[in-house]
């Protein structure tokens, strides 16, 4: 080998040992970010009052991959309100992105809210975050299927897919009211369990909701926390809903909030297709007076189109749901 070949060759084998010096040290950076970012947003919910368990496994995956678990995660509102456990997490990474995380929680996952326990098993459940530096979710979404979830000795319900998208607005100080988080939910192919007061059959085809939660969190789902969730103007602003169920289909928007006494408080526009089949199916049911169905169906077809879509604002107010002058329902605090 000639004096230049050779010193090609050293220079070579010093830049290569160099590269991967620098690759070393921003895997371990990466890997420190990761591990930091995650913690952060651990003790954010912690301060903000819920009960979060989580045991991290250190960062591995070196040297293209930044890999963790998250043993026996649990979390819980600070009332004891709901709590949530499920199984071990599987985080990964790519190191030149360590904020851009996948997840997987397929199996089981228990649930408790009210004093209702639910065992609940998902075929698969993954999706993505992406966090901010600050310990923020920038940005959660989640695809799970072939769901069932069942309270002890009751027959299981069941959701064929679901899909949510979740994220944490970075906070304005010019916003007197900010918005604390941002949903994009849906559930296809929902089967209930049998139950006569299902008007409606026991089978959802679709259900979506998009949109706000307006003012902090409410810590819990006891009067005094929605009532303090209420009153620091929290209110959930959608931009979509859709129902599809039986004969009924409804899409619209609107906002939701609650009153003085804890009743739903809405204002909604909607476009409804079945109302009439709807009205028959209640007054089947028991759950509306035969007379009481009929005039409502009378009144609404003189509002129906000829394509049979009815355009109608949807109120609660006063503890009454009225669907344009036809009051459906006398509504009750949400908790008490």
């Amino acid at each position: 080998m000639t004096r230049r070949a050779a010193i090609a060759s050293v220079s070579i084998l010093l830049g290569l040992a160099a590269l991967a010096g620098g690759w070393a040290v921003w895997w371990h950076l990466a890997a420190r970010q990761l591990a930091s970012s995650i913690d952060l947003w651990i003790a954010a919910r912690r301060a903000e009052g819920y009960r979060i368990e989580a045991v991290r496994d250190p960062i591995a995956g070196f040297p293209f991959h930044l890999r963790t678990r998250i043993a026996a995660p649990s979390a819980a509102a600070a009332d004891g309100s709901w709590s949530w456990s499920g199984p071990d997490l599987a985080i990964e990474a790519p190191a030149w992105a360590p904020l851009h995380i996948a997840f997987l929680m397929a199996g089981a996952h228990q649930v408790a809210s009210r004093g209702h326990h639910y065992d609940v098993q998902a075929v698969t459940a993954g999706g993505s975050l992406e966090l901010a530096r600050d310990g923020r979710l920038d940005r959660m979404s989640l695809l799970a299927g072939g769901i069932s979830a069942r309270e002890p000795e009751q027959p299981p319900a069941t959701i064929a897919t679901l899909s949510a998208v979740l994220g944490q607005p970075a906070p304005d100080p010019a916003t007197p009211v900010p918005t604390s988080l941002t949903f994009d939910l849906g559930a296809e192919t929902i089967q209930l369990p049998p139950d006569p007061r299902l008007a409606l059959g026991s089978s959802i085809e679709k259900l979506g909701l998009a949109g706000r939660l307006e003012g902090p969190p409410p810590r819990g789902l006891d009067a005094a926390a929605l009532g303090a969730w209420r009153d620091a103007g929290g209110a959930v602003d959608l931009d979509l809903f859709t129902i599809a169920w039986g004969p009924l289909s409804i899409s619209g928007s609107g906002t939701l909030s609650l009153d003085g006494t804890l009743r739903p408080l809405a204002a909604a526009t909607t476009e409804i297709r079945g109302a009439t089949e709807t009205l028959v199916a209640l007054a089947q049911a028991g759950l509306m007076r035969s007379n009481d169905a009929q005039l409502a169906a009378l009144a609404l077809a003189l509002l129906t189109d000829d394509q049979g879509r009815l355009k109608l604002p949807l109120t609660a107010q006063d503890g009454e749901l009225s669907a344009g002058p036809v009051k459906l329902a006398t509504l009750q605090p949400v908790v008490r």
